[in-house]
């Protein structure tokens, strides 16, 4: 967890806290808005299903002190984050290239080179649901 933040987070004081982390990044970013909170579905678009990636969850909700870290790949966890109640994630690469994330405002947010892969995905995505 200190990795990811160093790489991606901008630590400003003790207080900045795991499920906030997306109001902090360091560097450029990419957003794209859902309007129907379901990211998560297009996940395996941006990411190599045979990546290896880090996988974060929040329950920001409930009891955003706790959170969970696994690792694993993308299409077993896109199944894992549509069983769960809505909640922030953060997926990032084990080799600390990209790092993304939905926020609880659905709003999917790419870091490092997952900026580029994010744009050319909505250049070529017209689907209903994203702003």
């Amino acid at each position: 967890m200190q990795k990811i933040e160093r790489a991606f987070v901008k630590k400003e004081n003790s207080n900045t806290k795991f499920n906030w982390w997306w109001e902090s990044f360091k560097g450029t970013q990419f957003q794209i808005s859902f309007e129907q909170d379901n990211a998560f579905e297009f996940l395996d678009q941006l990411i190599d299903y045979e990546e290896k990636v880090w996988f974060v969850a929040c329950d920001s909700y409930h009891d955003p002190s706790k959170f969970w870290l696994f690792q694993g790949y993308i299409k077993p966890i896109q199944k894992v984050i549509a069983e769960l109640p809505y909640f922030e994630y953060y997926i990032i690469s084990k080799k600390y290239e990209w790092l993304v994330c939905e926020n609880h405002h659905g709003i999917l947010i790419g870091l490092g080179n997952m900026v580029s892969r994010m744009e050319e995905f909505k250049i070529k995505t017209t689907w209903p649901n994203m702003a």
